[in-house]
């Protein structure tokens, strides 16, 4: 049991590896051909970065947000509480990254990229893959609860809070305004409208068809590909070292901070309590989890700085070879 566990880890593992190297690989490739060689592509480098983004958000990511949460299991009374660490954690990131930054005293531009980085964490990758590590399918499946409401978030407050920081807010639009004009961001609506129409779907008596599962898989690995292709036409690995600062206090916030406010919290409501206390070993894996990709794309899209996003992305992607030893000691405590 323990091998077929270890086998299709791997796999999944590589898998991901695979998308994620193969992407960013493509995207830096073809970032060299263009500065070597101007005007070689039918658009520019900047519009082909959005046009990819916008593909995966608007087309691929909704048949997959709808499919996934349609067939969910919502019902457990167990995991009530769980999808409220996620809401705590995320919000938890925010507010500390915003006085983070303060304490930096960062542009307002980068002080709305450190929140997008503080509160955006790679859930439903690097997270889930941890949780299946550690914990088997059990742990695995507590995943997608965790993770339930937080890309509404990610859409319907980290993309606002980023325009607002950037330079495409405008200063004068009164309250109404600001709320149609943020309703009506395709960023925000078609996520959105994709959650409540899964949410419809699961709740309502239709069964989700069998061939859906098939689609997902092709949806999930190609949406991430395209944004990964994105990120690596601007991706720029030697500026890491030009904010190292900020992506240090980052990782404690990400890593420390938050893991443990979070897992407090959870361990009050009584969750260490529930199956040999897996809901609170699961929250603990998933809240100190690094940037997602996700967070990469409003400074790209209200056009902010990418060299800062991407260095927090790339810092505390790669601490993660330090972070998972930690956490695994962390979780054989409980």
């Amino acid at each position: 049991m323990l091998i077929g566990y270890l086998k299709k880890m791997l796999h999944k593992l590589l898998f991901l590896l695979s998308i994620i190297f193969s992407g960013l690989t493509l995207g830096y490739l073809l970032q060299y051909i263009d500065r070597k060689q101007k005007d070689i592509f039918l658009v520019s480098r900047d519009s082909l970065r959005k046009n990819l983004q916008k593909l995966a958000i608007f087309s691929l990511n909704p048949i997959s947000v709808i499919g996934a949460i349609w067939y969910a299991n919502l019902s457990s009374s167990k995991a009530i509480f769980i999808p409220v660490m996620g809401i705590i954690s995320f919000f938890l990131g925010a507010l500390l990254s915003f006085l983070a930054a303060r304490h930096l005293r960062l542009s307002r531009p980068a002080t709305g990229i450190y929140i997008i980085t503080g509160s955006f964490s790679n859930i439903g990758a690097m997270g889930g893959m941890i949780c299946f590590a550690f914990f088997g399918e059990a742990g695995y499946a507590l995943t997608p609860i965790y993770n339930f409401i937080l890309p509404a978030l990610y859409f319907a407050v980290g993309f606002p809070v980023a325009k607002y920081c950037s330079n495409h807010y405008q200063k004068n639009e009164n309250l109404i305004a600001k709320i149609v004009n943020t309703l009506i961001d395709p960023f925000v609506f078609v996520p959105v409208i994709s959650l409540t129409i899964g949410l419809f779907l699961n709740f309502s008596e239709y069964t989700r068809p069998l061939f859906y599962e098939k689609i997902i898989s092709f949806t999930v690995p190609m949406a991430n590909f395209l944004i990964l292709v994105s990120i690596g036409l601007e991706l720029r690995i030697s500026k890491v070292i030009y904010y190292l600062k900020e992506c240090s206090v980052l990782s404690i916030i990400k890593f420390l901070i938050v893991p443990f406010i979070t897992s407090l919290i959870a361990c009050k409501i009584g969750l260490g309590e529930i199956d040999s206390g897996l809901p609170l070993k699961v929250i603990i894996v998933l809240s100190s989890t690094p940037v997602a990709l996700n967070a990469l794309i409003p400074p790209s899209v209200y056009d902010m700085e990418l060299n800062m996003v991407n260095s927090c992305w790339l810092f505390t992607t790669f601490a993660m070879i330090i972070i998972i030893p930690v956490q695994y000691f962390v979780v054989n405590l409980i």
